[in-house]
């Protein structure tokens, strides 16, 4: 369903192992968020070719992007998962 070109398993929550963690954050979604990777705002977009959502850094040398998900909502959730899993790894 999705994936990513930085490791990330992103397709509808997919890989986060626990839909009680995204419940967290349901209340706390706004426009954007940053990449994991280079702190760059990133937005979420629908593609219309399949109809999912996306999201992607817009910097052109940053390889950090998800999609494949079925709502605005679960993209944004995914983003901040793969934040919070990007930042532990390199502590």
């Amino acid at each position: 369903m999705g994936g990513s070109g930085s490791g990330f398993d992103g397709g509808d929550g997919a890989g986060s192992g626990s839909d009680s963690h995204a419940h967290e954050y349901a209340g706390d979604i706004r426009w954007g968020w940053c990449c994991p990777r280079c702190e760059r705002d990133v937005s979420v977009t629908k593609d219309p070719r399949s109809e999912t959502f996306v999201w992607a850094c817009p910097d052109e040398e940053c390889p950090a992007v998800g999609f494949g998900f079925q709502s605005r909502r679960r993209a944004r959730i995914a983003l901040r998962e793969y934040r919070e899993r990007y930042q532990q790894i390199y502590r």
